[in-house]
């Protein structure tokens, strides 16, 4: 049992081989969607910051056209300065508003993977193998779950069918040799576990 709760230890189970266990962040399908859509966003975003900006130093060059003539004309730099911190201001809050609306947006999808996994879990702890119905998400991770719970759901029923088979062999008395059967086929399964 020490093997299981330590799974750096090798087994007989891995022959030798270190259990190394793989992680992957990565979701490319969602990942590529939401970056084309920042991508797109950051683009709209750009392009309207440079028509107000665009549209701001038309105002500040119409109104400063014949400063020349003015007495007391200061730089033009604060003048540019004051007419585009606005707009960077406003470039700066609607990016941290995306990245808001997509962490949301990823927390969700997230959050809906992980409670479907939960709950296939759950019904596995309890022992329940009743078919499962379809995923509300496509994702790796609940299609692998599926299929491993498919086979130990073809698992369970071998067992419980081997379990029956061995009280109808006991109480009519079997022969050894049958009971042997049995009891090997009901260890493969349930070493077989183990080896998932």
């Amino acid at each position: 049992m020490d093997n299981f709760i330590n799974p750096t230890n090798s087994s007989p189970i891995h022959a030798g081989t270190k259990y190394r266990r793989r992680r992957r962040y990565v979701d490319p399908e969602i990942q590529r969607r939401l970056l084309v859509t920042l991508v797109v966003l950051e683009a709209a975003l750009v392009g309207a910051s440079v028509w107000v900006m665009y549209v701001r130093l038309n105002q500040l060059i119409e109104e400063s056209l014949y400063r020349i003539h003015l007495a007391k004309a200061g730089p033009m730099l604060p003048a540019l300065l004051h007419a585009a911190l606005p707009v960077l201001g406003g470039f700066v809050v609607a990016n941290v508003a995306i990245l808001l609306i997509v962490m949301c947006l990823w927390g969700r999808n997230v959050n809906a993977i992980t409670d479907e996994f939960m709950h296939l879990i759950g019904k596995t702890r309890k022992l329940d193998f009743s078919p499962d119905s379809a995923p509300v998400k496509k994702h790796e991770l609940l299609a692998l779950t599926g299929r491993w719970r498919a086979r130990e759901r073809i698992r369970q029923t071998e067992i419980q069918e081997q379990v029956a088979r061995l009280e109808r062999e006991m109480s009519v008395g079997g022969d050894s040799r049958s009971l042997g059967n049995i009891v090997n086929r009901l260890n493969e399964l349930l070493i077989e576990r183990h080896s998932n």
